[in-house]
């Protein structure tokens, strides 16, 4: 399943499946689904699809378990309902699916902690001069949450950076609270992978790592 932040014609901010050159606003669809489904009156339907398929990313993330079972029941309603892409409306009127083409797709979420881990590949190690870390450990560095932007954004750079370089990485969304975790059970903790294009002004690095 692929889910995005968007911004719809109101100019609010929703979160949505992509399905090909669709996207379905979540919380509207949650709404059909109750309704359709489940056999919710309309008016509750709309106050729980509120709390239970938020509009914010991450507000869904911090659900957690009781998030991620609703949203896989409203992705499978609506990888039924949506086959034909027609525009479909929730039960209250909001419109739950748009032409990829005429909203505006926003970073997935705010992130509260931003980790990044560095130094993990022979060429950074040889071009930078830097030392590897030693086997079993990470070389790890926070990134303010605020130095993240959407897809469309425009990316702003320092005056002074004279060498800026990009590094396409996988991000991991990490959807469930715990600590020392073990490798066997890391994996149940993700909440699902976003692609991340890593600007970085190379020189300005460097003389924070003493090198150069």
């Amino acid at each position: 399943m692929k889910i995005a932040s968007f911004q719809n014609h109101q100019g609010e901010t929703r979160i949505g499946m992509v399905m090909n050159d669709t996207i379905a606003d979540l919380t509207a669809a949650f709404e059909k689904y109750l309704v359709e489904e489940g056999g919710v009156l309309p008016a509750c339907a709309m106050e729980a699809a509120n709390i239970r398929m938020p509009t914010s990313m991450l507000a869904l993330v911090e659900r957690e378990y009781e998030g991620q079972a609703d949203l896989k029941d409203v992705g499978d309603y609506l990888s039924r309902v949506a086959k034909d892409k027609k525009i479909i409306y929730a039960p209250n009127g909001a419109k739950v699916t748009y032409a990829l083409n005429e909203v505006k797709l926003l970073k997935p979420f705010k992130p509260k902690r931003c980790f990044n881990i560095g130094v993990n590949y022979p060429a950074f190690v040889k071009i930078m001069g830097v030392i590897p870390p030693e086997e079993n450990k990470t070389c790890m560095f926070m990134v303010t949450p605020e130095a993240t932007i959407g897809p469309e954004d425009v990316i702003n750079w320092p005056q002074s950076a004279e060498e800026v370089c990009t590094e396409l990485e996988l991000g991991v969304i990490i959807g469930r609270t715990g600590k020392r975790l073990s490798q066997a059970d890391a994996l149940d903790y993700i909440f699902g992978y976003t692609i991340v294009n890593d600007v970085t002004a190379m020189e300005i690095i460097a003389m924070g790592m003493g090198t150069g």
